[in-house]
């Protein structure tokens, strides 16, 4: 019985807002301060590749590339990436990452090879060039299961904004045109995946009045377009983005018309097709930075300010766990409609316990698992709409406990 009360103590602090989302600067990253370099995370480190110093100079493009171990709270540098790059994306399919578009120098010379980092050899491999109508610079990047995609940008000549959406199947090595992006074709945009769908909002066209909001959700099964509720900030390009937890956050980035630069983080929500505000960033405000995401927490790197925002910070947010889920246990999709999975590391005979929790204390559901099973689906199509936390219990000891909303 004190255990329970004391959880449901600790619960209510948390939903009333004594516990809120986290901002912690860590070390700064050992290098002189530049912006739109691309980023990834593998494993239990994030990769900072390349990027621009001070803008505009050709010489300043790097080639660089750096490793963040949150852990240790150290940055390493490891060996070059094969090219200078700045303005190319990346994804990460298995224990891959896949680099390619972009810049070599500010001048004309434009990256058209696909670069591959295997991560259990810790080496790169030029994987050839990259079919013509793919080639360009400051697109959006993103992974959906086996597959990379890339849209939106500028093409080799700078003088084009493409719309074309492309897919990668690194099974094939093949890239196959897909459904054009519907939006107004841009480049400086932004880009989250929840739940096995794109969604791209803001970036910039040639006019100096014409930043976008418009907010596209992509779904790689059916290859179709949806429009979204648009993005409810500022216009502005040049932001960062990223997903924790089944929602997608954006932060940062500019909007010359208006002269902003704000701290705003917006989140949204896609079973409700819902923008919220979140909490401020408190560091330096910048443009043209990256993220990656490790352990359910952002990353975020470096930018630029009229001149370098150097500082660079660790991101938490409330609306994924509440107690650290380090112990490797995976829980999706969240918010859930019908059934969640919850994959657990399979390290012992005895039985786990999984309970649903409703905000009043109550125990809704309550489910044994034996020892040795590496997943587990329940069934909470039963529940009503709301809020539940869901407990995960080994040894008699709380393992996870998670917030989660059930939407019908």
């Amino acid at each position: 019985m004190p255990y329970r009360i004391v959880l449901i103590y600790f619960i209510l602090q948390y939903i009333t807002g004594n516990a809120q989302d986290t901002w912690n600067q860590i070390s700064d990253m050992p290098f002189p301060v530049r912006c739109q370099s691309i980023t990834f995370s593998m494993g239990k480190k994030g990769y900072v590749i390349g990027g621009q110093m001070n803008l505009a100079p050709p010489e300043n493009v790097q080639k660089d590339i750096y490793v963040y171990d949150p852990l240790e709270d150290i940055w390493t540098q490891i060996n070059d990436f094969p090219r200078p790059i700045t303005e190319g994306i990346a994804f990460t399919i298995g224990s891959k990452a896949y680099v390619t578009t972009g810049r070599d120098s500010m001048e004309s010379i434009k990256v058209s090879n696909l670069y591959i980092w295997d991560s259990l050899t810790g080496s790169w491999e030029d994987n050839g060039t990259i079919p013509s109508q793919v080639k360009r610079t400051r697109a959006v990047g993103f992974s959906v299961g086996s597959k990379g995609y890339i849209t939106t940008g500028l093409d080799s000549t700078q003088t084009i904004l493409l719309n074309d959406l492309w897919e990668y199947d690194p099974e094939t090595n093949y890239w196959t045109k897909k459904s054009d992006f519907p939006g107004i074709a841009r480049y400086d945009a932004s880009c989250f995946v929840i739940n096995g769908k794109a969604y791209i909002t803001n970036g910039w066209t040639f006019s100096t009045t014409s930043y976008t909001n418009d907010l596209w959700e992509y779904d790689p099964e059916t290859d179709i377009w949806q429009e979204k509720e648009d993005f409810p900030g500022a216009e502005r390009n040049g932001a960062i983005s990223f997903s924790i937890g089944g929602y997608g956050y954006i932060l940062g980035g500019s909007n010359w018309n208006l002269i902003t630069w704000d701290r705003h983080v917006w989140k949204y929500h896609p079973p409700t097709d819902q923008w919220y505000e979140s909490t401020l960033f408190p560091g330096t405000v910048r443009i043209y930075a990256s993220s990656f995401i490790l352990n359910e927490k952002a990353y975020i790197t470096p930018g630029w300010f009229f001149s370098p925002s150097p500082d660079s910070w660790e991101y938490h947010p409330t609306s994924v766990s509440i107690i650290d889920r380090s112990r490797d246990y995976n829980i999706y999709p969240n918010p859930v409609s019908d059934h969640i999975c919850i994959e657990m590391p399979v390290n012992s005979k005895n039985q786990t316990m999984i309970q649903i929790m409703d905000l009043s204390g109550r125990i809704r559901q309550n489910t044994k698992i034996p020892g040795n099973t590496k997943k587990s689906i329940l069934d909470v199509s039963s529940l009503e709409t709301g809020l539940y936390f869901l407990l995960i219990k080994k040894y008699n000891e709380l393992q996870v406990l998670e917030k989660v909303l059930v939407v019908h």
